[in-house]
């Protein structure tokens, strides 16, 4: 079989895992945002006490945000071999695989009827 199942799912998986990491560094930039105004309040409210920790906060918020989105890039994407390859990789395993160079029967009859149908389509009828 020629389907290349397991690169598939590896594709699938790290789609899935960019896009899980992507929504996480989303809620740590929301988190950090508000920790941010919570200290531009509290340092306008009261001049040095609350804000030492607020501002702690939304720095760890932002810098865990920025520690996902950089871990999100840092796996490349898996590829999908080409048909070719797939070939390849089947005949030096030694495992059965279509000839590239023949059509299956079940193809070849369909192409073959539609063929003969595409032809006496617009032929006028006796």
């Amino acid at each position: 079989m020629l389907l290349p199942i397991p690169e598939i799912k590896a594709k699938a998986a790290w789609h899935v895992r960019r896009t899980a990491l992507a929504a996480i560094a989303g809620v740590m930039l929301v988190i950090g945002g508000a920790f941010l105004i919570a200290a531009v309040w509290s340092a306008v409210a009261a001049e040095f006490g609350p804000v030492i920790a607020s501002l702690a906060l939304a720095l760890l918020f932002i810098l865990i945000a920025i520690v996902l989105l950089v871990m999100r890039r840092s796996k490349p994407e898996p590829q999908i071999p080409s048909f070719q390859e797939q070939v390849a990789r089947a005949r030096a395993t030694g495992k059965p695989y279509p000839d590239p160079d023949r059509l299956p029967a079940l193809l070849d009859a369909f192409l073959f009827g539609m063929n003969l149908y595409l032809r006496l389509r617009d032929r006028p009828r006796r």
